[in-house]
């Protein structure tokens, strides 16, 4: 329990930081630096600070640029910032979480970018464990039934 306490100050203290004046970017630009380490190798554990990222450590990583500290663990993102109320509002740079493979529990976290041309899929981009920094979608078989929501962590 106080290892979730101080994570949620954590999150507290980043969206402070951000929403005191600091300038931030636009989500949007948050995508294009994200899709600037396209292809970038996963490695568990990993933030980016050797050139390899896992899911948590691709977002903050990401986020940092934009003056925005995350806690690197998908389960502790998923308590930052405000919870997205369905997903029909989801927005450029919101943080969108699924299940992990062996839990029931948040085990991934990805970008949203933008809603697919049909259906109500979305892509998002992420570090995946067996492609590195990609872009997915959400109407893809292993995420499609692990979707558990989002946070918006930037409000411009």
């Amino acid at each position: 329990m106080m290892y979730m306490k101080r994570w949620i100050v954590i999150c507290l203290a980043a969206m402070t930081v951000a929403s005191w004046g600091q300038e931030v970017l636009p989500d949007s630009d948050v995508v294009t630096f994200a899709k600037n380490y396209l292809g970038a190798k996963y490695h568990y554990g990993a933030d980016g600070s050797n050139g390899l990222f896992d899911c948590s450590g691709f977002v903050g990583y990401v986020y940092r640029l934009v003056g925005v500290e995350l806690p690197h663990s998908s389960g502790a993102q998923y308590h930052c910032g405000e919870h997205v109320e369905g997903i029909d509002s989801l927005q450029v740079g919101d943080l969108v979480f699924f299940k992990g493979r062996w839990s029931g529990s948040v085990g991934h976290v990805g970008i949203f970018i933008e809603w697919d041309s049909v259906g109500d899929a979305f892509s998002f981009i992420h570090a995946s464990t067996s492609a590195g920094v990609c872009i997915s979608h959400s109407d893809e078989a292993y995420y499609k039934k692990r979707y558990v929501g989002a946070r918006r962590i930037l409000k411009i």
